[in-house]
């Protein structure tokens, strides 16, 4: 078995609340994917915690702390499936565990932001494609799927910063240093990239016309008010089923607020698609 049917089978276990079957698979092939033990801890406890097995659900979480993983301190907290375990002291020393393993690593490795410039750059405002990348790599690990905009006349940023408050700020270095398309400015973000774009798009601080999601990695019900005026991409993975119906229920509910909304899917699961290029045409398309 591959991991990637191996996590086909383990979320469609998920899907279909068969959470005893899921923990089967787990135990039978976690030990085939080590480069994953990280993932797999992370979709343990979310299946422990589902059947009301708390303390097999912190131990799991504490156990990969100990083998020196960590796990996003804001997932931790807003994934509903934790929701039972909120209520245990252990439960706030792994999120302050978490968020101190993430500054330390944060710390350790300073990649610079990336920006990638229209060639020849035009005397015209120029379009902004802001990207915010994935929890687990950095700007320089995904900048090559999505600096092809450039040529199409884009500027293409990908900020280095996590934080609201720091992409925030980027954000004023930007419009500060080049002219700035306001009716073109587009936030796009992969796995938890793409919560923390909500978020950004949310806080009013960045204005934002579009968003593009690719991957997202979203917690249960999910709840971000958007302005009617933005439109919303995401394209998610076929076999990713957890994401996928959590990005169906997010879309109905922004649908509700009056947001524009589209849903596209891909073969395989939360990782970059193989058609990214065909993908990402089609959501600038749509948001811009």
């Amino acid at each position: 078995m591959t991991f990637d049917e191996f996590q086909t089978a383990l979320f469609r276990c998920y899907d279909r609340s068969e959470y005893y079957d899921g923990f089967d698979l787990i135990a039978t092939y976690s030990a085939e994917f080590p480069t994953h033990a990280q993932q797999i801890a992370y979709w343990q406890t979310c299946l422990a915690a589902r059947l009301g097995q708390t303390e097999i659900a912190l131990n799991t979480l504490e156990e990969a702390l100990a083998a020196k993983h960590w796990f996003s301190p804001t997932l931790l907290q807003e994934d509903g499936d934790l929701q039972p375990l909120h209520a245990s002291p252990r439960f706030a020393q792994i999120v302050a565990e978490s968020e101190a393993r993430m500054v330390e690593v944060l710390a350790e490795s300073t990649p610079a932001s990336i920006i990638f410039e229209p060639t020849p750059l035009p005397e015209t405002p120029l379009p902004l494609l802001f990207v915010l990348h994935g929890e687990q790599s950095d700007a320089k690990d995904e900048a090559e799927q999505w600096a092809g905009l450039a040529e199409q006349g884009w500027l293409v940023v990908l900020p280095q910063a996590s934080d609201i408050r720091d992409l925030v700020a980027y954000w004023g270095e930007i419009s500060a240093e080049y002219a700035i398309d306001p009716s073109k400015i587009v936030l796009a973000g992969y796995a938890s990239g793409c919560l923390r774009a909500l978020k950004l798009a949310s806080c009013g601080q960045l204005p934002a016309t579009g968003l593009i999601g690719i991957a997202p990695t979203l917690p249960s019900a999910t709840t971000i008010n958007l302005p009617a005026s933005l439109r919303c991409f995401l394209a998610v993975g076929e076999r990713d089923a957890k994401n996928l119906k959590n990005s169906q229920i997010l879309l109905a509910a922004l649908q509700e607020q009056g947001v524009v909304t589209t849903l596209a899917t891909f073969t395989g699961t939360n990782q970059y698609p193989t058609e990214m290029t065909t993908i990402l045409q089609q959501a600038i398309e749509f948001v811009a």
